[in-house]
This record gives structure tokens, C-alpha cells and sequence, in this order.
């Protein structure tokens, strides 16, 4: 291996774990809602807000952080993000209540979120596009898989240390992270290249991608899509652990099952690039469906189990997986000047779609599936038909 080679190698391992951290904090705590609306003596709707808080961090630091680094550079950006994510999760630890609790998974996201944003941003700095596309992959395939792992690592930690044990592997992850990225990594950002922060300029690049139809026919269902697997996630702990008795560590394992359908998709859907996105749609479409139905019936027909409910919705994350790239090449097609405030506002409608259907299933969590199962339904059709509905007959380029 080349001396560059290897310089290459190391760049890309660093990228991949400061992307890592946002992903990683988003799921790992999910096995402990049981425990700690127990320890908080609090109801699921008030757990649940720990994660939409979270998402709502998430959605609105994504707008920002990347026209900052566009700015101050990649470097400080980064270091300060990772040292509010550090101060977030030590206060986590040490939450007496679930209000504090809430604003401090708050502060957590706004230190998150920049990892995944600058993670794209220096690759886009640094390789031949080619090179690029290729490292874009690597890093994204990470961001899936982690959140498959990182439930069954909250798992084990909630059943050997109880909930605060999550938050003290963050702050581990979030220390390492530093040292790491202070020692290694590189400024990127060409001083040529450096970008005004006034906030009209800032409010008119967004108001012109908002306002044209083609990025709102993919980014609203991909929003919506958000919203259906945040509504399944935020509710999926206490159906399993406190309805069907499942341990933490369990429903790690069922968490896998689910999340194995969704990388999967995204793998089949990203070859199916070169067939034609369209035909990926009625596939996506098929699979959704047929999950929600089968959920939908089953819990009607008093059938469900823990396995039948992450079994058939494993499905429409397997369709989820397929139809993602549909949406989100649809959504930056338009705007190759403006590529990066195009994917923040992508990744802001994703982050309030998630945000909403956590906190709309801890509102109506009535201690079963039922109101999940509905939601998901609905959300499946609302999905669709907004789809069809906003893309012209014969639809864009990117979806043909």
C-alpha cells in the first residue's frame, strides 16, 4: 500500500466513525424505555419525547452546521459539535427528571448531527469524484448498519447497568471521537471555497429548492417514510418488552431482524439504478403494503406476536431500503449548485418526519400495537399517494 493509499485509508476509517456518532446515538437507548419510564415514574409519551426531541435536534442543527464549516472550516465545526455532544451526554448520566433528561438528548443531537453532514462534506472536499462516489458508499453503508448494532449494544448495557450505562458508552464513543479527530483530521476546506453566513442569503437558497415542485415530490414521502419507521421504532420497545415480555437484549435481536430489511433494500435498490429507478417504485409499493396489511390483520385477528410484528414490518423496511434512493436522487437532481443546502433540507424534512411520528405514537400508545399497526397503514397510503399525486405523468429524470 502506497503512502497515499494509506493516507486515503485512514481519512475514510476517521470519516466513518465521526459519522458513526449520530446514527449510534439515535437507537442505542431504545432498549432501556421501559426502564427508565419506570426509574422517572413517567408514562411511555413522556420516554418517547427523549427520542423526538433528539430528531428535532437533529433536523434543525443539519440546516446549519454545514453553512458554518462552510465558513469556519471543517475542523472547529466538528471539535465544538463533538465537545457539545460530550457535555450532552455526561448531563444524560446525571438527569434527575425526564424534562432535564429531554433537553439534554437536545443538546445531544445538536452535537451529533455535524458528523453526518461534514462526513459528506469532506469527501466531497478531498476525492476525485469517482473516489468520492466510492467513499460516499462506504460511510453510508456504516450509517445503516450502525443503527442495526446499536440496539443490541444498549441492550446488553441496560441488562448489566441499567439505563445510564447507554449514555455512558456515548460518552466513550464521543471522547474517542475527539481525540481522534483533533489528532487526524485534516482541515479540508479550500479558502477559495469559503461562503458568507447573511441570513437572507442563507434564506433564499432555501426558499428557491423549496419551492420547486420536483423537491417536494420526494422529499414530503421521504419525510413521510420517516415519520411511519419512527412511529414503529419509539413504540416497538415497550410492545415488546413490557406486552410480550421480551428482555433488552431480545429486543435488540428483533430490532436486527427489522433493520436487516432495510439495509438490504437499500443495497437492491441502489443496483436497480441502472434498470431504472421506476421499477423500484411498484416493488416498494407491494412490499409496504403487504406489511401493513399483514400487521394490520394479524393484530385484528389476535394472531400477533412479538416475531409476526417485527417479521412482516421488516418487509416495508426492506421496501423502505428500495424506494430511499429514489427519493433522495430525486430530491438533489435539480440543484447541483446547491447540493449541500438541497441535502440539509432533505435531511431536515427526514429528522421532523421522525421527530413527528415518535411523538404522535407516545400521545396514542395505548399499552398495545393496535394504534403502531394504524399508523403504519395510513402512513403507507399517505406515502404513496403523495407520490403519485406530486410527480408528473412520466415523472422526473431520476425516478425513470
Amino acid at each position: 500500500m502506497s503512502q497515499n493509499d494509506d493516507h486515503s485509508f485512514r481519512l475514510l476509517a476517521l470519516l466513518v466513525l465521526i459519522s458513526m456518532v449520530g446514527p449510534l446515538a439515535t437507537a442505542i437507548h431504545m432498549p432501556a424505555f421501559p426502564a427508565m419510564a419506570e426509574a422517572f415514574s413517567v408514562g411511555p409519551d413522556q420516554i418517547q419525547l427523549t427520542l423526538t426531541a433528539y430528531m428535532l435536534g437533529l433536523a434543525f442543527s443539519q440546516l446549519f452546521c454545514g453553512a458554518f464549516a462552510d465558513r469556519y472550516g471543517r475542523r472547529p465545526v466538528m471539535h465544538i459539535s463533538l465537545i457539545i455532544f460530550i457535555i450532552g451526554s455526561i448531563a444524560s448520566i446525571f438527569a434527575e427528571s425526564i424534562a432535564s433528561l429531554i433537553a439534554f438528548r437536545t443538546l445531544q443531537a445538536l452535537g451529533a448531527s455535524t458528523g453526518m453532514v461534514l462526513g459528506r462534506a469532506i469527501i466531497r472536499d478531498t476525492y476525485s469524484p469517482a473516489a468520492g462516489l466510492h467513499a460516499l458508499s462506504i460511510v453510508s453503508s456504516t450509517m445503516a448498519i450502525v443503527p442495526t448494532m446499536a440496539p443490541i449494544i444498549g441492550g446488553f448495557l441496560v441488562a448489566q447497568s441499567g439505563w445510564q450505562s447507554t449514555f455512558v458508552f456515548l460518552l466513550a464513543v464521543g471522547i474517542i471521537t475527539l481525540v481522534i479527530s483533533y489528532r487526524a483530521l485534516p482541515e479540508t476546506l479550500n479558502p477559495d471555497h469559503i461562503q458568507s453566513l447573511h441570513p437572507r442569503r442563507m434564506v433564499m437558497n432555501f426558499w428557491s429548492i423549496l419551492k420547486h415542485r420536483e423537491f417536494l415530490a420526494y422529499a414530503i414521502p421521504n419525510g413521510t417514510m420517516l415519520f411511519m419507521h419512527y412511529a414503529f421504532l419509539s413504540s416497538a420497545s415497550f410492545i415488546l418488552i413490557d406486552v410480550y415480555g421480551v428482555s433488552e437484549v431480545g429486543f435488540g435481536m428483533y430490532y436486527l431482524l427489522v433493520n436487516a430489511g432495510y439495509v438490504g433494500g437499500t443495497m437492491l435498490g441502489t443496483k436497480w439504478r441502472k434498470r431504472g429507478f421506476t421499477r423500484s417504485v411498484p416493488l416498494s409499493a407491494a412490499l409496504m403494503t403487504f406489511a401493513a396489511i399483514m400487521n394490520l390483520w394479524f393484530n385484528f385477528a389476535e394472531w400477533e406476536t412479538a416475531f409476526t410484528l417485527c417479521f412482516f414490518y421488516s418487509f416495508a423496511a426492506l421496501g423502505a431500503g428500495i424506494f430511499t434512493p429514489v427519493l433522495v436522487n430525486g430530491a438533489l437532481q435539480n440543484f447541483p449548485e446547491k447540493a449541500g443546502t438541497a441535502s440539509s433540507l432533505m435531511g431536515c424534512i427526514q429528522m421532523l418526519g421522525a421527530a413527528f411520528g415518535s411523538a404522535l405514537l407516545g400521545a396514542i400508545y395505548d399499552n398495545s400495537a393496535r394504534p403502531m399497526v394504524i399508523v403504519i397503514v395510513v402512513c403507507t397510503a399517505l406515502m404513496f399517494g403523495l407520490y403519485s399525486l406530486l410527480i408528473p405523468k412520466g415523472g422526473y429524470s431520476a425516478a425513470k
